[in-house]
């Protein structure tokens, strides 16, 4: 296609066609500086509310680590990057529709459900306790500070409260149970035969002209597989940022701008007292019993011992009220505003928040101070390389698919001029090989027209932020049918066990009609060397049955009065004639009967809330930057 247009892009016409089309990418580049558009810094934005890069990474990071353990030593990064961005993109905007979802019917998480729930998690507990000073540690291992990990977790107890409520709230009704348990406990009297394919295997044998009509016949079974190798030119980013050198005045401007990124959140560690206002308590007299805790505190008694006597916050009363340290954005702004005002071993006045009031003591204060540039020096000049390289990366990038394009024919122009070096691939078929092979996009662009049958240089392939490749044909090797004394022994085994299933389905049809027509199936099966096995009762969950059997078995439509007759293949080319002659509903007891109930219920929320996201999506505004990613 691209050789086509090369060789006729002559005359006034074909250039007054380009020149158009020249304008419109030029305008169209124009109006991506003259955009406003605030996006590089968000995966997706969701009714107007931007979802941040690092929401969507951490989304990343855990999917790529779930299919890391699910693959194990199989999982292979390049594969499955494009299907990892999708899902976590995804599920990031889920998690906001939800958050938003939340929001508008109101709902809020206390200070004490964010404790509760992270002094249960296992990974913050020592000697079977929540460890602050572990939790701290662990959050700060994973390059978070605990403000941002709290405000996070704050989010997910939102979206959770919204799966519970809808999940977690459906029911089944009493004649679906009924109906499951009668199915799932149904026994049924089977009698059946098996006649094995091999016994007519043995006795089969085969002529040269059979053999050779199978091989015309099958001849897409025996052939090689299409293969390709390709030759390519490779710019990264990475590479770039190895030759690249950053002066000591250039680090230390980069510094100064960035300084701000290097300055640690200021954080309080703060113990409180919590009386709630609720049916039982009214305002007048939570506020009375907080102001006569109050002047307990200035006469002297422990403010800690008071909190674990008379605190109602369940999340922290058993801890003295120590809430740890937090950040800006975490506590109520009531109480939040009280807290950042104090001074170390103040106690507030009685502060009013939506949860009732409360007492704060301030126990310590830390952050709000800066990195010096020594510390920060080599992750500047590594982010400076990295910076300058992405500069020259772009410009050479337009400069590689510019070329590739006009010297289609070769890539040692390409990489000359570029200062690349010409790799190779190994040949690999259409499922893919090492290396970029292992990339969907290199796969399709090798087998493509304009590469495979043209023999022209590829179009710019990006293969992932900071990476992109051009390649070319290196050799090929289209399908080819292998000689027939080459796979003469796997055709006469194909062959034996195509004619040795027809057999096996013959006899056991056969058996099947006898039956039907009242003959003795023990006497027919005994004359023709099977053995039948005799009526017993069996459920689904027969351990000492075949399962394809057995799910043959209850596939039969019930009898009524004559037992049924049915024959069907097994996977393995056996053939079995089954015999139901009698069914009955077992007996549940009261605790499966339950346990049915919750499985059905469980499915029917999932259900609903599928068809709740479904609905959240549809009528939200959603903007994907998958180039961000």
């Amino acid at each position: 296609m691209l050789q086509v247009i090369r060789e006729r892009a002559q005359g006034l016409i074909a250039w007054l066609i380009i020149g158009a089309i020249v304008l419109s990418f030029a305008l169209w580049g124009i109006n991506d500086y003259l955009t406003d558009d605030d996006s590089g810094f968000n995966a997706a934005t969701v009714n107007g509310i931007d979802v941040s890069l690092y929401e969507y990474q951490v989304a990343y990071q855990n999917e790529r680590a779930r299919l890391q353990q699910m693959f194990g030593d199989r999982f292979d990064s390049d594969l499955f990057d494009d299907q990892i961005k999708k899902t976590a993109l995804e599920r990031v905007i889920d998690n906001e529709l939800l958050t938003q979802f939340a929001s508008e019917l109101g709902f809020r998480i206390s200070d004490a459900q964010l404790a509760g729930r992270l002094h249960g998690i296992e990974a913050f507990q020592q000697d079977g306790r929540f460890s602050r000073a572990l939790y701290e540690q662990q959050v700060q291992a994973s390059g978070e500070t605990t403000a941002g990990f709290e405000y996070r977790m704050r989010r997910a107890l939102l979206a959770d409260q919204v799966i519970l409520g809808v999940a977690g709230t459906d029911f089944a009704t009493s004649p679906e149970v009924d109906e499951v348990a009668r199915l799932s406990k149904q026994q049924r009297e089977l009698a059946y035969v098996r006649i094995e394919q091999a016994k007519f295997a043995a006795e089969l044998q085969f002529d040269d002209a059979e053999i050779e009509q199978f091989y015309r016949e099958n001849s897409d079974r025996f052939k090689t597989e299409e293969q390709v190798s390709l030759q390519y030119v490779e710019l990264s980013v990475d590479e770039l940022a190895k030759g690249i050198e950053v002066t000591e005045d250039e680090l230390r401007e980069y510094y100064e701008e960035q300084k701000d990124r290097f300055v640690t959140p200021e954080e309080r560690r703060a113990r409180h007292i919590l009386i709630q206002i609720d049916d039982d308590t009214d305002a007048d007299a939570a506020r009375k019993r907080i102001e006569e805790l109050r002047q307990r505190i200035e006469q002297g008694e422990d403010f800690a011992e008071l909190a674990k006597q008379y605190s109602e916050d369940p999340g922290s009363a058993t801890e003295g009220g120590d809430l740890g340290f937090f950040g800006r954005g975490i506590m109520d702004p009531e109480f939040e505003d009280v807290a950042f005002a104090l001074e170390v071993g103040e106690v507030s006045q009685p502060v009013r928040t939506q949860f009732g009031y409360h007492l704060i003591k301030l126990e310590a204060v830390r952050g709000g101070e800066g990195k010096s540039f020594a510390e920060v020096r080599e992750q500047l000049a590594s982010e400076l390389k990295r910076k300058k390289a992405e500069r020259v990366y772009f410009d050479k990038v337009e400069q590689l698919a510019n070329l590739a394009y006009e010297i289609p024919d070769s890539l040692e122009p390409v990489a000359e001029e570029l200062g690349l070096s010409i790799e190779t691939t190994p040949l690999f078929g259409r499922s893919g090989g090492p290396g970029i092979a292992a990339n969907r996009k290199v796969v399709d662009a090798a087998f493509s027209d304009d590469v495979l049958i043209e023999g022209l240089n590829s179009e710019l392939i990006e293969l992932g932020r900071g990476r992109s490749v051009v390649v070319r044909k290196l050799s090929h090797q289209p399908a080819a049918l292998k000689p027939l004394d080459e796979v003469r022994e796997q055709v006469v085994t194909l062959l034996r066990q195509q004619k040795a299933r027809q057999r096996a389905e013959q006899a056991g049809k056969a058996l099947v009609e006898d039956i039907r027509q009242g003959k003795d199936p023990e006497q027919l099966a005994k004359q023709a060397g099977y053995q039948w096995q005799a009526p017993r009762w069996v459920s689904r969950d027969s351990r000492d049955l075949d399962a394809e059997i057995l799910r043959r078995a209850f596939s039969i439509p019930v009898p009524e009065q004559a037992p049924a007759v049915a024959g069907a293949s097994l996977g393995n080319g056996d053939f079995v004639v089954l015999r139901v002659s009698a069914v009955r509903d077992g007996e549940i007891s009261d605790d499966e009967r339950q346990s049915i109930a919750r499985n059905l219920a469980s499915i029917h929320g999932l259900e609903s809330f599928s068809a709740l996201l479904k609905t959240l999506r549809e009528r939200a505004e959603i903007q994907r930057y998958p180039g961000n990613l």
